[in-house]
């Protein structure tokens, strides 16, 4: 194996903070001295940090502020339009759900924006720039989640609340990138960010589909759709 190819080894071992699995590796790079260490699930296929490495809330705002969410970008909003295609395909009238949720909106909840456009009224919450707690307390009928997930520091927790904002026979849509195995990882940029810190493959959103009980109606590229099937 070149040097430069990630590879995992016995050395060390924790429990992965989603299927809570003990066969999880260090994943071993020269590029990574000094920095962030990484683990890989040998169960769920899950890469995660382990806590240690955590940043604190006040560097993860700081962060998540320099994030340029302008409703004036055309980049920006094709990319979250990239949402729309695949709901397309995989719900049913989802344009006319009643009201949704845009769960992490951000700075600026531009998604808020493109949802009234289509004529769905729209609530939004973030945990730093709207932290209104009573909106978790309903149940909607659509879920969006764009760009979160892989912020989630406890995810087995993290996606039970999630999916606990979902009524019963709703959709949750997430946009995450997903991991392509180890060989691909060293050099990806998503691990750069030090507020990324939870990676999924596609084998590992089809272990929260059946952890959860889900329906997986879409997988491509970073948009998956869920439908769920439970009250």
């Amino acid at each position: 194996m070149e040097k430069d190819k990630c590879e995992t080894v016995n050395i060390k071992s924790t429990q992965c903070p989603l299927c809570e699995s003990q066969a999880s590796e260090s994943v071993k790079n020269q590029h990574w001295q000094d920095r962030r260490e990484f683990f890989h699930c040998q169960n769920c296929d899950l890469i995660f940090v382990p806590s240690q490495y955590f940043s604190v809330a006040d560097q993860d705002r700081a962060r998540y502020s320099t994030h340029e969410n302008n409703p004036d970008d055309p980049g920006y909003v094709q990319f979250l339009s990239q949402i729309f295609h695949p709901m397309d395909q995989s719900i049913p009238n989802w344009n006319s759900a009643s009201r949704a949720l845009d769960y992490g909106s951000g700075p600026n909840p531009v998604l808020v924006r493109l949802l009234l456009e289509r004529g769905i009224p729209t609530d939004h919450y973030d945990l730093f720039f709207q932290p209104d707690r009573s909106l978790l307390q309903k149940n909607y009928p659509l879920v969006i989640s764009t760009e979160v997930v892989e912020h989630f520091k406890n995810p087995r927790a993290d996606w039970a609340d999630l999916l606990s904002f979902v009524s019963s026979k709703g959709h949750l849509v997430v946009m995450t990138q997903l991991h392509q195995g180890l060989e691909h990882f060293e050099k990806w940029w998503y691990p750069k960010d030090f507020t990324h810190v939870t990676f999924y493959s596609e084998k590992t959103v089809r272990w929260i589909a059946a952890r959860f009980g889900l329906e997986m109606l879409y997988i491509e590229k970073s948009v998956i759709v869920f439908a769920k099937s439970f009250s």
